[in-house]
């Protein structure tokens, strides 16, 4: 995947913050419409951009994700090539630390 320096959300407008039920149907109306995966993958990729724009120079990146949706959007991050270094991860299941595989 080649990189790219676009924004993920264009930055020409405004952007309104939403609570939680109103944020969960905006996701449940999107993911209705797309291929499965399609927001933990937007999500993920997000995430790669904005470590990168926030430690353009850091050697490692280390991910530490948790269970759920969240994890899952942490551990596309981390496998993302947007982040372009070599990338850590680990799963937690129970409290205990797993290295993921």
């Amino acid at each position: 995947m080649a990189r790219t320096t676009e924004p993920v959300l264009p930055l020409d407008q405004p952007r309104p913050l939403h609570g939680i039920a109103a944020a969960r149907q905006i996701e449940s109306a999107a993911a209705a419409v797309l291929p499965p995966h399609t927001l933990m993958q937007r999500a993920g990729l997000a995430v790669a951009r904005l470590a990168q724009a926030l430690a353009p120079h850091a050697r490692r990146v280390c991910v530490l994700a948790g269970p759920g949706n969240n994890g899952g959007d942490g551990l596309e991050a981390a496998l993302h090539p947007a982040a372009q270094r070599p990338a850590g991860a680990g799963a937690a299941e129970g409290g205990r630390r797993r290295p993921a595989r």
